[in-house]
């Protein structure tokens, strides 16, 4: 992680301190936009979960303390193909650093006010992204969840998984902890098995992972591949 970090932040749109779950974002959107062979007019977006909870920028209002669940604002980042593909992996990187620094509690709470508009004009609406046109990603990160803290009584856990789901659609990603903690991450992907060989064999995930020895794979759906990579 600490050298995929360095990638983006040594970039030529390199915007200072990166965190890890912007350079890993800027990875998986740009291989896996590459695998796509997205024309280079073709919108892509990437999606990805704020939490409301927890945070100085959401307390006006606060979420409850009594509140039990998530508390979470998906938000949704469209770019040209073209140029998530032709740029260095840290022009990917700054266009989710800059989205994440815009979202405010103003602007959550516009949010909340436009679908409480749309309620109450009877209109119906959902995720601003496609999850089966194979143009957009939907990123979970999950990491900070004590997967391997959890005592069943019989001793450390050596591995867990999820579940593939038709729902998993083309492009879902989930971040996910490691035995080994600290900041090794765990990437889970479903994808069609064509999508997947070639971002299996992109430039920077074999550079910056270890996908090759670690990577996995079931089928979530006729055609599809659902792989891991840490």
């Amino acid at each position: 992680m600490d050298a995929l970090v360095h990638e983006v932040e040594a970039g030529p749109f390199g915007f200072g301190r990166a965190s890890s779950f912007v350079a890993l974002s800027a990875l998986i959107w740009k291989s896996i936009t590459e695998a796509r062979e997205l024309p280079n007019d073709a919108t892509t977006r990437y999606m990805y979960p704020v939490s409301c909870r927890g945070n100085k920028r959401f307390k006006d209002p606060p979420v409850p303390m009594s509140y039990f669940g998530n508390a979470i604002h998906l938000a949704t980042l469209p770019a040209r193909a073209g140029d998530i593909k032709s740029h260095h992996i840290s022009f990917a990187a700054k266009l989710i650093h800059n989205d994440i620094a815009k979202i405010s509690g103003e602007y959550i709470q516009s949010a909340v006010d436009w679908m409480e508009i749309q309620r109450r004009k009877g209109l119906e609406f959902a995720f601003n992204v496609d999850y089966y046109a194979g143009r957009d990603v939907n990123c979970t990160t999950m990491h900070t969840f004590p997967i391997f803290k959890t005592d069943f009584g019989w001793g450390q856990q050596v591995h867990y998984t999820l579940v593939p789901e038709v729902w998993f659609g083309d492009g879902t990603a989930f971040v996910l902890p490691t035995a080994k903690g600290g900041r090794e991450r765990k990437v889970a992907l479903c994808m069609p098995s064509g999508v997947m060989e070639r971002f299996l064999g992109n430039m920077l995930v074999t550079k910056f992972t270890s996908c090759g020895s670690n990577s996995s794979s079931t089928g979530a759906s006729p055609g599809q591949r659902f792989g891991a990579f840490f």
